[in-house]
Formats: structure tokens, C-alpha cells, sequence
């Protein structure tokens, strides 16, 4: 697990930072499908974010996107939990996802995933930093995993670990650190990192990893939950009808 953590690289995670949003204190996806332009995030975090006085969704470089120009068009019940936010005008980010960025597995039950590693990248609500006069800056953090090894894969929702109660690897410093509590992760995109003989330039290109689900919940010791990516391609075919 500690050496899974070490191998995460910086041409993926700067690539997965780029195209993640801070919205309500937790996390979305910037995607572009045509011509049109979507956050992609958990229901429970669209909701917060539109019910409560937030006013902008903040991108990589302080980049924002203000409330007035977003709108939820699409959302999954509660128990698969995921949003479609629209944003209608300009606004400006290092990247956006694309649907070849994503890969839909119809059950994750049936799915092998001997040889894969996950990848989430989001904003942990704990690892933010205030700065003297009070203002917030959110923080984002990737970070390598594996599906659980211990709880079956359902055909919905894949189960990754998060332990949040053992050590594991810094990839730059190779210190043992902590995770942070997942609040603020959910609406991260996990991402499948297969592995394969070739070099690590390689192994570690964005064009290897595959969006597979969007994480919605967390158990406090170890594990972290995502919903099937299937549930947002059937959102943008059938209610948005983008696709």
C-alpha cells in the first residue's frame, strides 16, 4: 500500500488538479462534452452549494465561476449521488475532462481489478489553510490507492482503501504522513491506473487513466466509496442529452 502511495506522479496529478473544482468546500470536475460545459460533482454537494450562500466555484489559480452562471440539469437519486452543474458563459481553466477521459464498467462485482490502481484527486476540507486576515485557500490532494481488498465490489459502488488510522508515503518527500479525514473529497472523480511493463514516463500519462466513478463517502478507518460512472454517462444521454 505504502509504495502503491510512493509511485503517484506529478504529470498525472497536475493533470487531475487542473480540471478539479472547489464548490461548497468539497469537490467537482470540470467536463466538456460538444460545446457545452459541466461540473461534475456529488447531489448532496450541488445541493449545499446552491442552498447555502456560496458565491463562486473555484478553479486551479483562483480562477471562479460565479453561482449565477451554473445550474443543475441532471441529478441521480441520493443513493448513487451524483450532479450535473452546467455552467452557461466563459470562464477560464489550465484543462477540462472529456469523455475519453472516462470509461464506463457496467458492474464493478464482475470487474477484474488484479493489477489496477485507483487514483482520487480533491480537496479535503482539513488540509486548508487561512491566512492572516481570515481567508480561506483550499488545498488539493492526490492520492493512490486500491480497491478493497476485504469488501466486495457491489455492481454500483467500488471500495477503495483509505486508512486513515496507519501511516502511508508522501510521494515527493517519502515521509510517513497521515491521511486527512475524507470530508471535502466527495465529488472526486477515481480514476483506474493500470499497471503494465513499460516505463514510468508511461505508466503515469494521463492517457492511462480512465474515470471510473465519482467518490461520495468515506468510512472513518478505512475506506472510501465511489458511485459507477455508468449512472453519469445515462444522466448526459438521457436527461441532458449531450450525448
Amino acid at each position: 500500500m505504502d509504495e502503491v502511495n510512493k509511485l503517484a506522479h506529478s504529470s498525472l496529478t497536475e493533470y487531475l488538479k487542473d480540471r478539479i473544482v472547489v464548490l461548497a468546500n468539497s469537490t467537482g470536475n470540470l467536463l466538456k462534452v460538444a460545446d457545452r460545459s459541466f461540473i461534475i460533482t456529488c447531489r448532496h454537494v450541488a445541493d449545499h452549494f446552491f442552498e447555502r450562500p456560496f458565491r463562486n466555484a473555484i478553479l486551479r489559480d483562483n480562477h471562479r465561476i460565479a453561482k449565477a452562471q451554473l445550474c443543475i440539469v441532471a441529478q441521480t437519486g441520493l443513493n448513487i449521488d451524483i450532479a450535473v452543474i452546467e455552467i452557461h458563459g466563459s470562464y477560464t481553466a489550465r484543462g477540462v475532462f472529456t469523455l475519453s477521459d472516462i470509461e464506463s464498467i457496467e458492474d464493478f462485482s464482475k470487474h477484474d481489478f488484479r493489477s489496477t490502481n485507483i487514483i482520487l484527486c480533491g480537496i479535503p476540507y482539513d488540509i486548508g489553510q487561512h491566512d492572516e486576515g481570515g481567508n480561506r485557500y483550499h488545498v488539493a490532494m492526490s492520492f493512490m490507492t486500491l480497491p478493497h481488498r476485504s469488501i466486495p465490489q457491489e455492481p454500483d459502488y467500488l471500495y477503495c482503501e483509505y486508512p486513515t488510522i496507519k501511516d502511508v508515503l508522501e510521494n515527493i518527500s517519502e515521509r510517513k504522513i497521515k491521511l486527512p479525514a475524507a470530508p471535502g473529497l466527495s465529488g472526486s472523480f477515481m480514476l483506474t491506473v493500470s499497471q503494465f511493463e513499460g516505463s514510468e514516463k508511461e505508466l503515469w500519462s494521463p492517457s492511462f487513466a480512465k474515470v471510473i466513478a465519482v467518490q461520495q463517502s468515506w468510512d472513518q478507518s478505512s475506506f472510501v466509496k465511489g458511485s459507477n460512472v455508468k449512472h453519469l454517462i445515462s444522466l448526459l444521454k438521457n436527461e441532458v442529452k449531450c450525448l
